[in-house]
């Protein structure tokens, strides 16, 4: 029987983020005799690093080099339609699945890209906070919603399917409409919750290695260390618990274009002795094991993915209300404004118990449907599903 073959687009930013894990989970656990994934990046490969691992051997990583990782103009957008044009015409494929919440790109390949295969535009992220408006600020929004709505009737017309990690990250991307079409559906963002259960021995090693005492609190966040995550609050946040007391600890696992910024902020501080950045790292289950608060101010979120995997460790997770309800798996989530102080954020950590089974973590994120094994087996009955109607 031949294999279904779905070509995954992604914008490639300058790091292995939250959509590259995503696809990379899910690609893990599919059964890979039904299915090959092929990987093309408008950006960088951000899968590099990752190239040399077997379920990669049958797959293609291509990095078209179109788009910026920051801002792009027009020209850029046209050259990366021209790119995956003139790449579908020598490679044939059952599903093209395009994997960004960024509007423009969706748009310009809905309207533009040239194939007949089933297409599947997919959200992984929502909108921003707004922030105090003004008048000048809302006839900039009143433009903004207009031509976004604009897109977004392009984006849902032009698609065979609408995926997304949330509501509301579905919303941001395909209207209110769109999330009420037929066409759309909720992918959850599932993780494999075998890494992420609890053990008292990981805790013990990794903050042994770390040199924290057991009494020592660690506060943590995970994620690219970008704007959208609100770390500049988080280390302002930090630094009024650690007035109260000095021992604590704060680590911030992640890499991105705010590594400088806060590395000046820490110092000007004086908290290097107190805050670790360790950067990208492969063994994130093992840091949150050794974390006792897992801190999420972030700005907007499509689901907040990091905050299902701290609460499969059994972590709290205080997190803004920017991330969706969805993310919720456990009693142990408390949900703060992002326009709440930092002495109201104190607050709430202040209430978390201490004393509480970190052990069954890993049980509340499988039972709310976030297990890969299972999620994996829905999508490749879906690919499956819908390749039948092709061929």
């Amino acid at each position: 029987m031949r294999k279904i073959r779905v070509l995954h687009i992604l914008h490639g930013m300058e790091t292995f983020g939250g959509v590259e894990s995503f696809l990379l989970q899910y690609y893990k656990n599919i059964n890979r005799d039904y299915i090959t994934f092929d990987f093309l990046m408008c950006c960088n490969n951000t899968f590099e690093k990752y190239e040399a691992d077997p379920i990669f051997s049958e797959s293609k990583l291509i990095a078209l080099h179109a788009l910026n990782v920051g801002g792009n103009k027009i020209s850029n957008y046209k050259k990366m339609v021209e790119g995956v044009n003139g790449y579908l015409q020598e490679n044939e494929y059952d599903v093209v699945h395009i994997n960004t919440s960024n509007v423009l790109l969706q748009t310009y390949l809905a309207k533009y890209m040239k194939c007949s295969s089933i297409r599947i535009a997919h959200s992984h992220s929502a909108t921003p906070r707004q922030a105090k408006e003004t008048f000048k600020s809302r006839i900039k929004k009143l433009i903004k919603n207009l031509y976004t709505h604009h897109c977004q009737t392009i984006i849902c017309k032009n698609n065979d399917y609408l995926f997304a990690c949330s509501m509301n990250a579905g919303e941001a991307l395909f209207g209110k409409r769109g999330i009420q079409n037929i066409k759309f559906r909720v992918i959850k963002n599932a993780i494999d919750t075998i890494p992420y259960r609890f053990d008292v021995s990981i805790r013990d090693s990794i903050r042994s290695q770390q040199q924290v005492s057991p009494s020592c609190i660690v506060y943590g966040t995970v994620g690219r260390l970008a704007e959208s995550k609100n770390l500049l609050f988080l280390l302002d946040l930090f630094k009024k618990l650690h007035q109260s007391n000095q021992k604590i600890k704060l680590w911030i696992v992640g890499e991105g274009p705010m590594r400088a910024k806060l590395e000046s902020k820490i110092q000007a501080e004086h908290l290097e002795s107190s805050v670790t950045l360790f950067g990208e790292q492969n063994d994130v289950p093992r840091f949150l094991m050794g974390m006792d608060y897992f801190i999420f101010p972030t700005v907007y979120e499509g689901l907040g993915i990091v905050a299902i995997e701290a609460q499969a460790t059994g972590l709290p997770v205080i997190a803004s209300n920017a991330v969706p309800a969805e993310a919720r798996i456990s009693d142990y989530y408390y949900s703060v404004s992002l326009n709440s102080s930092i002495e109201n954020w104190i607050n709430v950590i202040n209430t978390v118990p201490r004393n509480f089974k970190r052990e069954d973590g890993w049980r509340n994120a499988k039972k709310n449907g976030y297990d890969i094994e299972s999620s994996s087996e829905e999508l490749l009955s879906f690919y499956k599903e819908i390749g039948a109607k092709i061929r």
